[in-house]
């Protein structure tokens, strides 16, 4: 074979792994791209799962702490109308100044405390 030949030869080779080499790269960047969008669309169907779920945790925050005005102020029509109960007025105030939060607190250093 002339030596032309055989470099015609060397640059078709070369030229059909250039083109192979480029469809699975193709292949690869394409796979990557959808990949990239599913994490994407699964990264935001979490992120209204979750602004959902959040929703629903300040509503049940809001009516717990509701709850808790109402009894507390039930409690203390109790404790004015019957006066026999001799609370001191510490434990009283303690009460009435305590927030949802301070309760929440209290209970989780208990929690912590007893693990």
């Amino acid at each position: 074979m002339a030596p032309s030949a055989l470099l015609r030869e060397e640059d078709d080779n070369n030229e059909d792994d250039n083109q192979r080499h480029r469809v699975e790269n193709n292949r690869a960047v394409e796979r990557r791209r959808v990949n990239s969008r599913m994490r994407a669309q699964q990264a935001l169907r979490r992120l209204n799962q979750l602004r959902a779920e959040n929703e629903i945790l300040v509503e049940k925050q809001q009516f717990l702490e509701k709850e808790l005005r109402f009894l507390k102020n039930l409690f203390m029509a109790e404790a004015a109308r019957i006066s026999q109960i001799d609370l001191p007025k510490s434990v009283l105030n303690a009460l009435l100044t305590d927030t949802t939060s301070d309760i929440l607190e209290n209970d989780l250093t208990k929690l912590q405390s007893s693990s």
